[in-house]
């Protein structure tokens, strides 16, 4: 029997993928454990627990967007974003992803940063990092960036 034996790329990452999804399920069997112990102890109220399942839920979706492509990425940051209305967890995993996203130079999430920094800049460093984030998805022909380039390009 060979421990150590050499895997190939595909079935080291099928591997790896079985490992983080047995690894998702014991949490969340643990945490229903958990909550279903609590609740019949203790009744709580979803003001109480919401924050933890929130927090589950985004984390849930940042480890989901880790095994997907920038593009599918890209969406579930975007959802992760929409959500953010019900807790500041998915908004700070939306936050993570594009900015990991946009490090890589994916245009779309340089954009989507970008006019995030537009609509929160106070300072004049932070208009022109959303800027140079803009200039940098317009290098890449992202017909958005290019647009709102201009437009900014026109103001001054």
């Amino acid at each position: 029997m060979i421990l150590h034996e050499k895997l190939s790329k595909p079935r080291y990452i099928f591997r790896y993928t079985l490992l983080v999804v047995l690894a998702l399920s014991l949490v969340f069997t643990a945490t229903a454990t958990y909550f279903m112990v609590e609740t019949r102890t203790n009744p709580q109220t979803l003001r109480e627990v919401g924050p933890v399942v929130f927090y589950i839920d985004a984390t849930l979706y940042t480890l989901k967007a880790r095994f997907q492509d920038p593009e599918e990425q890209f969406t579930t940051a975007k959802r992760l974003c929409a959500y953010s209305f019900f807790s500041p967890a998915y908004g700070k995993n939306c936050l993570s992803l594009i900015m990991d996203l946009s490090d890589d130079g994916f245009a779309p999430a340089q954009t989507y940063q970008a006019n995030i920094i537009m609509r929160t800049a106070k300072t004049p460093e932070e208009f022109q990092e959303a800027v140079s984030l803009y200039r940098a998805a317009a290098a890449q022909n992202y017909e958005p960036a290019q647009i709102r380039l201009a437009l900014l390009e026109n103001i001054e």
